[in-house]
């Protein structure tokens, strides 16, 4: 950054700044014995004693330093002068309340909203868990950066690294274990930047630090790529059905994914299945009726012949795999049939993908409500039967990849003779 320079001075590393031929060379409290020992980005070089620990104290000024410059220039224009500087740095200090470790804090507001959702029946059981998954991304970070995320360093730039972390693939070394996959794409990405930016502004409310403006409306900046769905037709449908699975494990996501695309219920609502709750006998047929797991909306939904033997072969108890395994072993048996090596493309990134490598258990909810919209099912039928309440969210399961049908030529058909 303009105006910072790293500098030694009777054997101590400092910051030095510079504001108008004015100068100011805050201690780092690192001693060495050469400028050489670091570089001209504060990076310390060679075998040093307590290194981690030196490296870790210049950074934090460092880092202080440089946010709280940033964040005086897009507040007023203009950098801060050495006593604007000055008076910064003493009042962060004085506002750090039991600690400046962002990890720290956010158990603290995990905790609070946990509490705030349990006596909240509006909150879905889902909501906690986007909480709580946010915790670990940014564990894993730190072990990324290979150091504590501290409050001061948060700003724009920080928040940009941090997206670009959890959109890239992780792989795990000897000295870097993950407990994340990374990958995020979309909405997904938005989701664990809106909650990290609700977390600041909680965190300012109790003295942790002061709410960078800059990240304010850094979510609506991201873009949301349209999701490219990949649903299955009917012919698809029936083929996977008649085809043999090479394993135990293979026929299970068959059935259970084949489940999904005939009743279009979601995987938390699938694994919660109880006979004895949610079998019901109407006059039109046997049917699903279920308060969804996500939403806790009520939905009823028909089974046919087909999905009615599976659930009867497996005694209705569905609960055989957890998430990521399903997934992992469902586009091992796609990819076994054949019937799914077409190549499709992600508009945001424009990777050429095999539509197998793409089809997840989420598919097949936009698999069922296409094929619906297809028959021209009336969409508050459509809508008892997923449990939706607003079309606007209906909507999104549409694939729209699919061929458009003529449906004039069907509508009009008495006036193509004439």
């Amino acid at each position: 950054m303009k105006g910072i320079k790293i500098v030694l001075q009777d054997g101590y590393v400092k910051i030095s700044y510079t504001h108008n031929r004015t100068r100011k060379r805050f201690p780092t409290g690192v001693k060495i014995d050469s400028i050489n020992q670091i570089s001209p980005e504060g990076k310390l070089k060679g075998n040093l004693p307590n290194k981690l620990e030196k490296q870790e104290a210049i950074d934090n000024l460092k880092y202080r330093i440089e946010s709280f410059i940033r964040q005086y220039n897009l507040e007023f224009g203009v950098s801060p002068t050495i006593v604007e500087l000055e008076r910064i740095l003493k009042d962060s200090e004085n506002k750090v309340h039991k600690t400046e470790r962002v990890l720290d804090a956010y158990k603290i507001f995990y905790e609070a909203k946990e509490k705030e959702f349990m006596g909240n029946k509006d909150r879905s059981k889902k909501s906690i868990k986007e909480y709580n998954g946010l915790k670990y991304y940014l564990e894993d970070y730190e072990v990324f950066l290979g150091r504590q995320i501290r409050f001061f360093e948060i700003d724009k730039e920080w928040m940009l690294d941090f997206k670009i972390f959890n959109e890239t693939k992780r792989k795990n070394t000897k000295d870097k274990k993950y407990q994340t996959f990374g990958g995020l794409r979309g909405n997904t990405i938005k989701k664990k930047i809106n909650i990290f930016i609700t977390f600041m502004k909680w965190a300012s409310t109790k003295s942790y630090c002061t709410f960078p403006a800059e990240i304010d409306k850094f979510s609506k900046q991201i873009k949301s790529p349209e999701v490219v769905k990949s649903s299955l037709t009917k012919d698809e449908i029936l083929k996977i059905i008649s085809f043999k699975p090479i394993s135990e494990s293979h026929e299970i996501v068959r059935d259970i994914f084949v489940v999904s695309c005939l009743t279009g219920m979601r995987w938390s609502d699938l694994i919660t299945l109880n006979k004895e709750q949610h079998v019901k006998h109407y006059t039109q047929g046997i049917a699903i009726t279920k308060k969804a797991e996500k939403t806790d909306d009520e939905f009823t939904v028909f089974l046919n012949s087909i999905s009615l033997g599976i659930l009867e072969k497996y005694d209705y108890n569905l609960n055989r795999l957890t998430n990521p395994a399903f997934n992992r072993i469902l586009k091992e048996f796609l990819k076994s049939t054949g019937l799914f090596n077409d190549e499709t493309k992600f508009k945001e990134d424009k990777n050429r993908l095999q539509r197998w490598e793409i089809i997840s258990i989420h598919r097949g909810r936009d698999t069922f409500i296409t094929m619906l919209l297809e028959e021209n099912v009336p969409l508050n039928v459509i809508m008892k039967y997923t449990g939706h309440k607003h079309l606007s969210t209906l909507e999104r399961y549409v694939d729209r990849n699919k061929k458009v049908d003529n449906f004039m030529n069907i509508i009009f058909k008495d006036f193509n003779n004439e």
